[in-house]
């Protein structure tokens, strides 16, 4: 009996495991510069990640053909369609000096 339930436990895990999809990538600003601490969001999910300080992430998700969102504090949020089979290549736009004045003033 317990060799049944085993058997069971493990089949369940790879079967839950096979349908997962690791997503990885490198995360740079528009000199090249990797970032760091950049949050990284399977849109509709709950599922996140940080990228390290080489720029460097990966996130394990189920969801084929949904977008990632990436966001880190003084740059644009961006929104990349899911990549399978290859490291994405992911670079965020600073804000504008007078973006974030603007966006300081309306927070005031």
């Amino acid at each position: 009996m317990m060799k049944y339930v085993i058997l069971f436990s493990l089949c369940f895990l790879f079967s839950c495991s096979s349908d997962n999809q690791k997503i990885e990538g490198v995360i740079s600003d528009e000199e090249g510069e990797p970032l760091n601490e950049v949050m990284v969001q399977v849109m509709g999910t709950d599922l996140y990640s940080y990228s390290n300080a080489e720029g460097y992430f990966a996130i394990n998700t189920k969801s084929r053909g949904n977008e990632l969102l990436f966001n880190l504090e003084g740059y644009e949020l961006e929104r990349y369609d899911i990549q399978e089979d290859e490291v994405m290549q992911v670079s965020l736009k600073s804000i504008p000096p007078e973006k974030k004045k603007e966006e300081q003033q309306i927070m005031e």
